[in-house]
């Protein structure tokens, strides 16, 4: 039997199929194509594709405030990291220190800035540190503290200055010390109890440190430990 379109006699073909509809799956006009679907977020009902609100549980599928605000965190976040890496290398100063062979640019092994006794370190944040003096033996202390066998007190004395522009948080405990790569255990041996203060732009704080070290150490340094800021300093104190 012939079909008649657009006044044209069409065959049918052997099953009786219009060749047309063979052509054109689930005779959807030939001007038409399926919409691809996808999942609704909560409900998992098939929805269309470019839908903005499920007709289902009727819940927007556009990004949740949640998710904005954790892109917005981790873009901060980013920016942080490469304004840090981006920014000035910690500054260090040793004219006053009194070691003829000392130079600003000098480093350890471990990759971290140098600095003697007399001289100062600023961190990125504009935090000046100015190790003020050294002493190898502390001995004012009461019978209640003796150190132990083998061991001695040292006494290290330092000084911030905030030159940045923003506070500055600063301790007494800023410093690991190290004798002969050995890490030493810092002591509270004074009634001072000023360990530790937030400063403002243009304003100090002088700090002493104690550490206990063997009698026979050989080399003695701090490292610069701070807990809010990431400059990596090494004091040589013998």
């Amino acid at each position: 039997m012939d079909n008649n379109i657009n006044g044209q006699n069409v065959p049918e073909n052997a099953n009786g199929a219009n060749p047309s509809n063979s052509m054109n799956p689930g005779n959807m006009p030939n001007n038409q194509t399926r919409l691809r679907g996808k999942n609704c977020k909560y409900c998992k009902c098939e929805i269309p594709f470019d839908a903005k609100v499920c007709p289902n549980c009727r819940k927007r599928q556009g990004i949740g405030v949640g998710k904005i605000i954790l892109i917005v965190v981790a873009v901060l976040l980013v920016i942080g990291i490469i304004g840090a890496a981006g920014s000035s290398k910690t500054k260090v100063d040793n004219s006053n220190s009194g070691n003829s062979n000392s130079t600003n640019t000098a480093t350890n092994a471990a990759g971290n800035e140098m600095v003697n006794v007399g001289g100062s370190f600023t961190t990125k944040k504009g935090l000046k540190c100015t190790i003020d003096s050294y002493l190898s033996e502390y001995t004012e202390y009461s019978i209640y503290q003796q150190p132990g066998d083998g061991m001695k007190y040292i006494k290290v004395s330092f000084t911030y200055e905030n030159t940045g522009s923003s506070d500055a948080y600063t301790s007494a405990y800023d410093f690991k010390c190290y004798a002969d790569n050995a890490s030493c255990e810092q002591k509270l041996l004074t009634t001072d109890l000023d360990i530790n203060n937030n400063i403002s732009s243009g304003r100090t704080a002088s700090y002493n440190a104690f550490f206990e070290v063997p009698v026979n150490a050989g080399s003695i340094e701090l490292e610069y430990d701070s807990l809010v800021s990431t400059d990596k300093v090494t004091v040589k104190l013998q």
